[in-house]
This record gives C-alpha cells, structure tokens and sequence, in this order.
C-alpha cells in the first residue's frame, strides 16, 4: 500500500509543490483552489509525493563534487536529473499492468492471430504489444498528454537527421510523438545498461548518436523540466494559469 505520508503532512508537502509551481499560477491563492479540484486524497497524495520528489531531486537537486570544477561535472549532473525525471514519469503508471510477450499472445488467442505466418507478421505483433505494455509505454503514454504547443516544442528541438547531417523532422503527429518518446527512453537506457552520459539537454546545440540514428538536440535542461512540470499538472487535470511552454 503506497504511503498515505504526504496527505497527511499536507500543508508541509504542498508548500513544497508550490515551490515547484507558483510560476505556472498568479498567485497561492489560485493555485490552492487549483489543488483542492483534485477528486481524492489518494491522488492528492500522489500528486504531493511527485511535486516533492521533483523538488529534491530535479528542480533544487543537483550532483556536486568539491574536488571538481563544476564545469567538468556538468554532464553527470543532467544525467542524474534525466533520469530522475524518467524515473518520476515511470512512477506516475505504477497501476499499469504488465505482462510479457507470451501473455499477450495468449490473451489475444481469440482474435485471430494464430498462426503467425512469417517474421514480417511476428514482428508487427511485438510492436503492437510494446506500444501496449512494452517499457516505452509509459513514457509514451505520458508526452502524449501533454498540450499542442508543448508537443510542437519537442517536434522542433530534437531534429532526427539522416546519413547526411540534414534534418528531417517528425511530422506533427501521434505517431512522431512516439519516435520522439522513444528517443527520450533510449537516452535512458544508454546510461542505464551502458553508462552513457547524458550530452544531449545542453545549453548550445548537441549533436549525437542514439540507437545508431544521429539526432540534434536544441532542447535545453530548463525545457525539459518545463515539459514535466507541465505534463504532470496535466496528469492531475491541473489548468495552470500561465502556459509556460
């Protein structure tokens, strides 16, 4: 049973989120009445443990080394708060479930799936099951929701290039949003099973190679951070006062 420990300190807890979000709002006032059009105290909960979380480790966290010029530590530090974010992200689905490959199969026996004829069917099935409960869903799931203009932002500052170095941009759409989602998880999965940095969140334009594709990120560490904070209001149906992204 998830700790019931943020709702019950909530006036501690939620000057926390206001810390996080009194730029999204005119002022506390608005953005109390904003919090208390959350339905249950089990959300409420919820939504104080990810404000918090993001507080301590992201927005105010940070990794330091005093034997070491911050400079030369700079690319640890927005790893770490990469992948917290992805952590956080990842958290916010804790209630879906999961099940492997061969149990999707068999849930779906009955839709006429069997037999499999060739790889080329085989492998539309996996995709169609990784888009359901694959490890990128919940990522997917989560820059989906997020708003037009947030979604246009990604679609312009993390360029797929091709063997040349010239951008082609992902189309506007649900199925580009997936790429971009997908990219953002295997920069992930670089630092998680091949201590790959995390170059890509810069303050100047980054180019680099991420599952043997070659990108351009404009994106900075700052947006990135917007594009949560933005997405988890919208993950609690929180309409901020100001759009900053």
């Amino acid at each position: 049973m998830p700790s019931k420990r943020f709702i019950e300190n909530e006036t501690f807890f939620l000057d926390y989120a206001w810390t996080v979000f009194q730029s999204w709002f005119l002022d506390r006032a608005s953005f109390q009445k904003k919090y208390d059009s959350i339905t249950t105290s089990e959300k409420k909960n919820e939504f104080l443990r990810l404000a918090s979380y993001y507080l301590f480790f992201v927005k105010e966290g940070g990794f330091s080394n005093p034997k070491y010029d911050v400079e030369e530590i700079g690319f640890v530090d927005q790893t770490y708060k990469f992948i917290a974010i992805v952590a956080l992200i990842e958290s916010m689905y804790e209630e879906s479930e999961f099940i492997d490959f061969y149990q999707w199969l068999m849930r779906n026996k009955k839709t006429d799936i069997f037999p499999v004829k060739t790889p080329e069917d085989a492998g539309e099935l996996h995709r169609t099951y990784k888009a359901e409960y694959g490890s990128t869903s919940n990522i997917i799931r989560f820059f989906r929701s997020l708003d037009d203009s947030a979604k246009l932002f990604m679609h312009n500052s993390l360029v797929m290039l091709d063997a040349s170095g010239t951008p082609r941009r992902a189309s506007e759409s649900e199925d580009s949003i997936d790429v971009l989602s997908k990219l953002l998880y295997q920069i992930r999965s670089d630092f998680m099973h091949r201590a790959v940095l995390v170059l890509e969140f810069d303050d100047s334009a980054v180019y680099s190679i991420r599952d043997k594709k070659p990108i351009e990120s404009l994106m900075k560490l700052e947006h990135l951070l917007l594009l949560f904070e933005s997405g988890l209001l919208k993950h609690f149906g929180i309409t901020p006062d100001t759009k900053r992204i």
